[in-house]
């Protein structure tokens, strides 16, 4: 049974680092930087985890199946994910633990896990997570094979 797992962070310089590992091993990777003074603490973060047998355990099959055969039901349990987040009365103590996807396809579950720093509220987290759906398809499609020894960076 193959896991998939596709990532986003920020950093406290506004940096993103956005990628997918399989099986824990980083297979497309992007890092986009806003800012000439590195502080790469992070704000927070968002896992989207998918186990099961459907699952490609192949990592040039990765991204063409989480656009395809999951971008719906990821937009829609994203969605929903970000309206939870939203209807939170306390805005400083949310969950960002996620397993509701219930349109998706047989042989997969879907978990989202998260974090962030006290300072982040649940309001910029739903804004986070609706960006993050609404945007899908364009954001797996921007990652890039990742390249280690070009990048002059080794995989962890």
């Amino acid at each position: 049974m193959a896991k998939l797992t596709f990532f986003r962070q920020q950093r406290y310089d506004r940096a993103i680092r956005t990628g997918i590992r399989l099986d824990d091993e980083l297979i497309y990777h992007r890092f986009e930087s806003r800012s000439e003074e590195p502080d790469p603490g992070l704000l927070w973060y968002l896992d989207v985890i998918f186990r099961g047998d459907a699952v490609p355990n192949v990592p040039d099959e990765a991204k063409n199946w989480l656009t395809t055969a999951l971008g719906a039901p990821i937009r829609t349990g994203l969605e929903r994910y970000a309206e939870r987040l939203g209807s939170c009365e306390d805005p400083d103590d949310y969950p960002l633990d996620w397993e509701d996807f219930p349109s998706a396809p047989p042989g997969v579950n879907i978990a989202v896990s998260g974090s962030a720093v006290q300072r982040v509220d649940a309001r910029e987290m739903e804004e986070v997570i609706r960006s993050i759906a609404e945007n899908w398809d364009v954001i797996v499609n921007g990652l890039a094979a990742w390249q280690p020894r070009e990048a002059g960076i080794e995989q962890r």
